[in-house]
C-alpha cells in the first residue's frame, strides 16, 4: 500500500497539488503572477505598461 501511495505522488509538487492550482489560477486569470492574500476575497492586479 506504501509503494502504491508514493508511485501515485508527484515529485514535482507538494501533497495538496498546491503548484497545479497556482499554475491553473495563471491560466484561468490569463496573468503572469497570482497575488497570494489570507483574504477570502481575492482580485487581480493589471500593471500598465
Amino acid at each position: 500500500m506504501y509503494l502504491q501511495l508514493m508511485k501515485k505522488m508527484s515529485s514535482t509538487d507538494t501533497p495538496l497539488g498546491t503548484l497545479n492550482m497556482l499554475q491553473a489560477k495563471q491560466k484561468e486569470t490569463q496573468s503572469p503572477f497570482i497575488v497570494l492574500s489570507g483574504k477570502q476575497n481575492t482580485s487581480i492586479v493589471k500593471h500598465k505598461r
